[in-house]
């Protein structure tokens, strides 16, 4: 995803966050679940995140996932995550998931709160991985670094093309 889709950024741009409503959830027989389901992280197989108004012209295009098992890195898990995190702030479905609570503010994330992570998680890695320079990456380099990651483990380049 490209940062002005899932965080405040300095400069909007044409394309639109992602809100709550963008993202559905699907049990094991594809049926939706709601985001208000005290289970929903547990019982969710599948999760759609649809891209109101892109960059590139396209409308209502979408990326589905299933759940990957992975404790940490599942898509559906993480989605599930952020849709709780941010139903805590507001259980509105304009609300875009950059929307968060800390303590009794809420808050907005902010791509330059992305950038700061990512450049902090990389200077602890840094020694086992020198080309990972934490000054050169920034919020973009989440795009291009999942393409990456997908190429290093043998996904054909055309289903990474369609992933966008």
């Amino acid at each position: 995803m490209r940062a002005c889709e899932f965080v405040r950024t300095s400069r909007p741009g044409k394309t639109k966050r992602i809100e709550l409503r963008d993202i559905t959830f699907r049990d094991r027989q594809k049926r939706n679940i709601k985001h208000d389901r005290h289970d929903l992280v547990e019982k969710a197989r599948f999760v759609t995140i649809y891209f109101r108004d892109q960059k590139n012209g396209k409308q209502m295009d979408s990326r589905s996932h299933k759940v990957s098992g992975d404790p940490i890195l599942c898509p559906v898990r993480l989605w599930g995550r952020i849709v709780k995190r941010t139903r805590g702030a507001s259980t509105d479905p304009n609300t875009p998931v950059c929307i968060c609570l800390d303590g009794n503010r809420t808050i907005k994330i902010k791509d330059s709160n992305v950038i700061k992570h990512i450049r902090n998680a990389l200077a602890i890695v840094g020694d086992a991985h020198p080309s990972l320079d934490p000054k050169k990456r920034g919020s973009r380099s989440i795009r291009s670094g999942a393409a990456m990651a997908l190429l290093m483990k043998n996904h054909h380049v055309e289903r990474i093309k369609s992933l966008g």
